[in-house]
């Protein structure tokens, strides 16, 4: 979520609430446009993680996607085990996770994520892979993908 000029991660607790977790502080708002939240998480199926990726777990559930009236929706928390791997990637490009076909773009997409207090760039490819292209907050050992939606 955009504050001003910096990036800011919100958690949604299932009971609604909304509250600022980490990330930006410069001002004194915060903008919620654009935040997508799937009100029946029943048909979400687990994300396709890659590269020592896992699902977040704790009260952040997994890393899921949903297709909804022909938008596809990804939302969660991952982590990755390889931390020190990660820092020493020289091509600072990762993949993340792959969508199934039902679920993948006309045209590569680029999406501005939240990695801890950085602004993450986060690619779709046709081919369904999600990308981490950005080198900012680079040897993190968590990502959130929530904020992933486009029409298919």
């Amino acid at each position: 979520m955009n504050n001003f000029d910096r990036t800011s991660r919100v958690d949604v607790r299932d009971d609604g609430l909304i509250t600022w977790y980490a990330g930006g502080t410069s001002g004194d708002w915060i903008s919620l446009a654009g935040m997508v939240i799937v009100p029946d998480e029943s048909n979400a199926v687990p994300l396709d993680l890659q590269n020592g990726w896992g699902h977040y777990g704790s009260q952040y559930g997994q890393a899921t996607y949903v297709l909804l009236d022909g938008i596809c929706v990804v939302q969660g928390m991952i982590k990755n085990v390889n931390k020190e791997e990660l820092r020493n990637t020289k091509n600072k490009q990762e993949t993340v996770a792959i969508l199934p076909e039902e679920c993948r773009p006309r045209y590569r997409l680029t999406f501005n994520l939240n990695v801890r207090e950085f602004p993450g760039r986060f690619d779709v490819l046709t081919s369904g892979i999600i990308v981490w292209k950005a080198p900012a907050g680079w040897g993190t050992d968590w990502l959130s993908l929530t904020g992933i939606s486009f029409t298919v």
